[in-house]
């Protein structure tokens, strides 16, 4: 049986926070209200250890409730800085999750 495969995006937004999620769909540029509609949207947060010297990192749901993989969520596209593939460590982090 083959595997799914999703095209997952990295996200950088203004306000520092990093998302992963599928992108649906990138809307009308051209249009003044464009979107960026995306399901299954993680933020992914740095955790640190002073004692240990060691940052971890984990995934938290970017919206509370809506992580079933049935909703989507619209990003204002001007508030994202950069966009980039996640790492292969990542996409199986964030599968897990």
């Amino acid at each position: 049986m083959a595997q799914l495969q999703i095209a997952l995006r990295q996200l950088k937004l203004t306000n520092g926070e990093e998302l992963v999620c599928e992108i649906m769909d990138y809307g009308d540029y051209e249009d003044e209200e464009n979107h960026m509609a995306v399901r299954n949207p993680f933020k992914l947060v740095a955790i640190e250890h002073a004692r240990e010297n060691v940052r971890y990192y984990a995934f938290r749901p970017f919206m509370l409730y809506q992580g079933d993989g049935n909703h989507v969520q619209i990003i204002n596209p001007h508030h994202v800085v950069a966009e980039c593939t996640p790492t292969r460590e990542m996409i199986e982090q964030y599968t897990k999750a």
